[in-house]
C-alpha cells in the first residue's frame, strides 16, 4: 500500500501540479516551466540509470531506497517551495524516481 502511494500515485500527481503548487511561492513562470523541463529531463535519466542499477541491485533495495527519499520529500515540501534551487531539486527527485519505478 504505501509503495503504491509513494512511488505510483504520488509521483503522476506531482508530475500534473508541480507548476500549480509552485506558483504560491514562485512567481516566474518562466522558472517554473524550466524547473518542470529539467526535472523531465532527470525522468529519463533515471529511467536508463535504474535499469543498469538493477543489474547490480535488487529491485527491492532500489524500491526501499525510492519510497524513503519519496516519504522525505513529501515531509519537506513546505520546506523547499520557499526556495526555487530545493523546489528543482525536489521535482528532479520526484519525477525522476518515477522514471525509476516505471523501470522496475
Amino acid at each position: 500500500y504505501c509503495m503504491s502511494i509513494t512511488e505510483f500515485i504520488y509521483p503522476m500527481y506531482f508530475n500534473a501540479i508541480f507548476k500549480e503548487i509552485g506558483q504560491y511561492y514562485i512567481d516566474d513562470d518562466d522558472l517554473l516551466t524550466k524547473i518542470g523541463s529539467i526535472a523531465q529531463a532527470f525522468n529519463s535519466l533515471f529511467r536508463f540509470g535504474s535499469g543498469f542499477i538493477l543489474d547490480y541491485v535488487s529491485a527491492k533495495k532500489l524500491n526501499y531506497v525510492v519510497i524513503v527519499t519519496m516519504i522525505i520529500q513529501l515531509l519537506t515540501l513546505h520546506i523547499t517551495l520557499r526556495h526555487w534551487e530545493l523546489y528543482l531539486v525536489a521535482c528532479i527527485l520526484i519525477m525522476g524516481w518515477e522514471g525509476a519505478y516505471v523501470t522496475t
